[in-house]
């Protein structure tokens, strides 16, 4: 078990309920031993035999809980005996282990760069031969595989990286492989490549007034913003005109060129414009004009 730094107890077993009520391996304790009922993880672990085990837990310093043992699911979602857990016991998709590992996680430990070391009786995890200790990667979504020929071996070899969508509208997403060679190995150029996996269910683009800051001789600077992810640039494109006051491409804090037509990209790469409000109409639906990204 773990005390988190709120008193609350996380408490891991091979135990189906607790004061009648459902927690499959895990449960959590208010300070005073009772059910803490904001802490809800489902139908819990399940594992190759009825008494499914779980023995290894560590908080991480955000809260969320990674949790080892002797299971294959976790509320009906694969997971080959390592899980991670939101602070509430619902599951952390972004902690996906793949495969997994092939046999019982007995134990874990965190590592001071977020790294997390597992040990038990297996002896692969995500495919990959690892005798009984591997460390994987805690912010990312791949173990970290070592490929090994023995003396006289050319044979080839081959790494099966499953990518899982987790059904939520996001944006395209990056993985990136290195190749670490030791022993007097050497790899070939490239060593280390990003590949882009791309989402089949990006959100609507939605674009939105960011902030609007006045000048001393009465213009205003308005940035404009979007959820656009901060790995894309956007483009924001006028689509129309306020009835009064003019409207100025930003040029390093001052009017550039008079924006007069619409449709009309915006130049400054961080989405800002100058407005010159005619007299009176500063704060009437007249200073309003329409953008998309």
């Amino acid at each position: 078990m773990r005390v988190q730094p709120d008193g609350k107890v996380v408490a891991t077993g091979s135990f189906s309920t607790f004061n009648g009520q459902p927690r499959r391996g895990i449960t959590r304790l208010n300070s005073d031993g009772t059910l803490d009922l904001a802490f809800n993880p489902g139908t819990g672990f399940a594992g190759p035999v009825p008494t499914t085990q779980v023995t290894g837990i560590a908080l991480q310093p955000d809260g969320r809980l990674v949790i080892s043992g002797d299971f294959t699911r976790f509320n009906d979602v694969p997971r080959g005996g390592i899980a991670r857990l939101n602070a509430d016991g619902s599951l952390d998709s972004s902690f996906e282990p793949a495969s997994g590992a092939n046999g019982y996680v007995i134990d874990l430990a965190l590592q001071p760069d977020g790294t997390i070391v597992i040990g038990g009786d297996f002896t692969s995890v995500n495919g990959t031969p690892q005798g009984r200790l591997a460390r994987l990667q805690g912010n990312e979504t791949s173990a970290t595989p070592t490929v090994v020929w023995q003396a006289g071996d050319v044979g080839e070899r081959s790494i099966v990286l499953q990518l899982v969508n987790d059904g939520l509208p996001e944006w395209d997403e990056t993985l990136v492989l290195a190749f670490t060679p030791s022993g007097g190995a050497t790899v070939g150029e490239p060593a280390r490549m990003t590949l882009t996996i791309q989402s089949v269910d990006r959100p609507d683009l939605v674009a939105t007034p960011k902030s609007i800051t006045g000048e001393e001789n009465g213009d205003l600077v308005i940035q404009l913003s979007s959820n656009m992810p901060a790995t894309e640039p956007a483009l924001y494109r006028l689509t129309s005109l306020p009835e009064q006051g003019r409207l100025f491409q930003y040029d390093n804090g001052n009017r550039g060129a008079e924006i007069s037509s619409v449709p009309t990209l915006v130049s400054d790469p961080e989405g800002r414009l100058i407005f010159a409000p005619v007299p009176d109409t500063i704060g009437t639906p007249y200073a309003s004009f329409g953008f998309e990204v």
